[in-house]
């Protein structure tokens, strides 16, 4: 599909408004070992509505392949971009590896702007997230690209809700409110969320102060 750009952000892709195998508009895949297995999307695991991202092992061919954003238009240099995907493997005695970069061009030679996120041990079969940033140094277009580089013949790699957010510094703290469903053993936790936050910490003590 052409024509499609981000150009304001927060920017979320959940990859539910298209039928599998398709891909949103805007987004690409490549094909650098030249097997039979690409990224696509299907309705298996979705870490949140229909559908997510997923590659399929191949026997006899490590994996080399990427998916890209749509083009982020006209980034500004020196602001900090946050980048948050949800990932999972589907065997947890298998292990698949990922890694996040950008870069002016969405092919494998254009991500020379660096490493957002890396994680070469990836045996989780329930979803975990990461989170990494990036700053580009000038003006311009940029892509994220996201390589799954797993060793042949291991499971199926899924990634769903990516988000990309401006950084706008220091988050200011979340106010806690009181928790509820209190038992022995348990409760839940309570407190106003904070627009550009990626992820909350809980510290939990027995003592009242």
């Amino acid at each position: 599909c052409g024509g499609c750009v981000v150009s304001s952000f927060p920017y979320t892709e959940y990859f539910d408004g298209v039928s599998q195998p398709n891909l949103p508009c805007g987004w690409t895949v490549t094909n650098n070992n030249a097997d039979t297995r690409l990224w696509e999307t299907t309705t298996g695991f979705p870490f949140s509505g229909t559908n997510s991202m997923y590659i399929k092992k191949n026997a006899t061919v490590a994996m080399d392949d990427w998916f890209f954003t749509p083009m982020l238009d006209n980034l500004v240099g020196g602001t900090t971009y946050n980048v948050s995907l949800y990932y999972r493997n589907s065997i947890s005695s298998k292990t698949e590896k990922l890694e996040v970069k950008w870069g002016a061009t969405a092919s494998a030679a254009g991500m020379t702007g660096g490493t957002i996120y890396t994680n070469a041990s990836i045996f989780n079969e329930g979803y975990l997230q990461a989170t990494g940033s990036f700053s580009p140094g000038s003006n311009g277009d940029y892509y994220v690209g996201f390589h799954g580089y797993s060793a042949l013949n291991q499971s199926e790699l899924y990634i769903d809700d990516i988000s990309i957010v401006v950084c706008s510094g220091v988050p200011s703290a979340p106010v806690a409110s009181a928790a509820t469903n209190v038992s022995s053993t348990l409760f839940t936790a309570n407190w106003s969320t904070v627009s550009s936050a990626t992820k909350y910490y809980l510290d939990v003590s027995t003592l009242s102060d």
